[in-house]
């Protein structure tokens, strides 16, 4: 489901004064996020769980607020958000970045159609690189939600 919002300036790209006929004109340049927010939504697997939801629910309650909120700035800012927010790991996994008093939180997605992101896979970081079994995890999910929704790995 696509939520309608009022287009949200991102922030003012250039501004000039001038005079025309001895009138002010303001020139601004402003950099506009789409009016249309996308949708976020859990990875389920053939049985229905949901380990990014579960993950979430592990974790205490200002982790989960921050991570909630950050999947808000994706649904609005879409591909627009980039780092330190996000960041592109291998191929179409992507991560959002959350720090918190537990340690560096890392939530694994992948954009879909129809403006969609999915959330595959969740850990806390506990290495300077993503490992790479948290990246396959999240590979073999996405092959997993394509073949079960339709679309190309």
């Amino acid at each position: 489901m696509l939520l309608l919002s009022r287009p949200a300036i991102l922030g003012i790209r250039s501004m000039s004064f001038s005079f025309i006929e001895g009138l002010p004109v303001y020139n601004i340049c402003v950099i506009m996020v789409s009016m249309l927010e996308w949708t976020v939504e859990y990875y389920k697997d053939a049985k229905g769980s949901e380990p990014v939801a579960e993950f979430i629910d592990s974790l205490p309650i200002g982790a989960q607020a921050k991570i909630f909120r950050l999947i808000g700035l994706l649904a609005r800012y879409h591909v627009l958000l980039k780092e330190p927010y996000t960041k592109q790991i291998k191929g179409k996994v992507r991560e959002l970045r959350i720090v918190d008093a537990i340690g560096k939180i890392r939530v694994l997605y992948f954009g879909y159609t129809d403006k969609r992101f999915v959330l595959l896979h969740g850990f806390v970081k506990k290495e300077a690189k993503t490992p790479k079994r948290e990246i396959e995890i999240a590979e073999k999910r996405i092959q997993d939600y394509m073949q079960r929704h339709g679309g190309a790995a």
